[in-house]
């Protein structure tokens, strides 16, 4: 059995059912270090895990004109403590600490394995950075074929890359997604307008997802008399600008206030039910794992075209529909589209969720991480 230990520099709460299930491989016996600060404040924080959990000591500091910059103070008496065969990190340049570690782990005989989303689009003072940390792993495991590509123009040996699909959680059968549908019903009884399509845009209210021009731009068709609703499915820092925003435009043009509507931070799990309940997903830029609900749910889903590793998984057309990266007009025509097109929806939807199922499932993100674990390659 391989003793694996997992640095955290962030509790993030969708990664505990990778864990869980990575845990469960009988070749793994696992260790998570986290920070409790971050666990404590989530609805995990009760919660019985399958495998062990220590409290890792992240400290930053911000200097001017460069990133904040992380240290690990406490990762040595961690490893002293645990005696890994293994160690996965965040594969990330700005966490100072690693150098040592590296360097540790390789006089112990530790296998170290960076966990990264690493693609290459950075200017070349930084891929020199990159280049040297990411070669001094004895493997790197990728969230994405874009990441993967990325670290292979760094010199990497595929024989020391593989892929795990960056996934959450997902209705993987009829019977979990038509459980799904039945509680969207509900919600809606109590939430929407009758009789007209929904439009959901989901995510953490942040400046960067650009949750303005998604209102901008269902507002546009609004005004020139299309019939849906709007629904900001989260939380975050640009809630309440967000707000004045959308009621300034609502109240401007004479549109039911009821139009765009802002639920706020929703359980766990309510994510999908509220995209089940959606006749179109849709995310104004910087896509992340809401798109993996969104597919999943066999919802048709709008993207801005931008490369990544999460946004690498909806094909223009083929699974999804991409706009032109802060373009509100062909953001609106293309919703448009998408509204006047119960067959388009249909089959974009279908599409979505195949393709979900078979990349982006925990089950196989967790296939990817132990194959990088147990030394294995593509």
């Amino acid at each position: 059995m391989t003793k694996t230990l997992i640095l955290q520099r962030t509790f993030e709460h969708y990664r505990v059912p990778v864990f869980e299930e990575f845990s469960q491989r009988a070749c793994v016996d696992l260790v998570v270090a986290i920070p409790f600060q971050g666990r404590d404040a989530s609805p995990f924080s009760n919660v019985e895990l399958n495998y062990s959990v220590a409290d890792l000591d992240v400290s930053s500091y911000r200097i001017p004109f460069v990133q904040e910059l992380f240290f690990y103070r406490n990762w040595e008496s961690l490893v002293s403590l645990v005696h890994p065969d293994v160690i996965v990190a965040e594969g990330n340049a700005r966490i100072w600490s690693l150098g040592k570690l590296l360097s540790y782990s390789k006089c112990k005989n530790i296998r170290t394995v960076a966990w990264t989303k690493y693609d290459n689009l950075v200017s070349w003072p930084k891929s020199l950075v990159w280049n040297n940390f990411l070669k001094k792993w004895d493997h790197v495991v990728c969230y994405g074929q874009q990441s993967l590509n990325g670290v292979k123009k760094l010199g990497i040996p595929p024989c020391r890359i593989n892929i795990a699909q960056n996934a959450v959680p997902i209705p993987e059968t009829e019977t979990e997604l038509n459980d799904l549908k039945v509680r969207s019903k509900a919600i809606s009884l109590n939430k929407l307008s009758n009789g007209i399509p929904v439009v959901v845009s989901l995510g953490t209210l942040v400046k960067k997802k650009r949750f303005d021009l998604v209102i901008d731009a269902a507002a546009d068709l609004m005004r020139e008399g299309n019939d849906f609703q709007l629904v900001i499915v989260g939380d975050g820092p640009e809630f309440d600008n967000l707000s004045k925003q959308a009621d300034k435009i609502l109240r401007y043009c004479g549109i039911p206030a009821k139009r765009i509507l802002f639920v706020g931070h929703v359980k766990e799990g309510e994510d999908a039910v509220w995209m089940t309940r959606a006749d179109v997903s849709v995310m104004g830029g910087a896509v992340g794992l809401a798109l993996n609900v969104s597919m999943s749910c066999g919802t048709p889903t709008l993207i801005p075209d931008e490369i990544g590793s999460d946004a690498e998984l909806l094909q223009d057309t083929v699974n999804g529909i991409r706009f032109i990266p802060g373009n509100r007009r062909d953001l609106s025509n293309k919703l448009k589209s998408l509204l006047e097109s119960e067959k388009l929806r249909r089959g974009l939807g279908i599409k979505a969720r195949e393709t979900i199922i078979q990349k982006a499932t925990v089950g196989k993100m967790v296939d990817g991480l132990q194959e990088a674990v147990l030394g294995g390659a593509t």
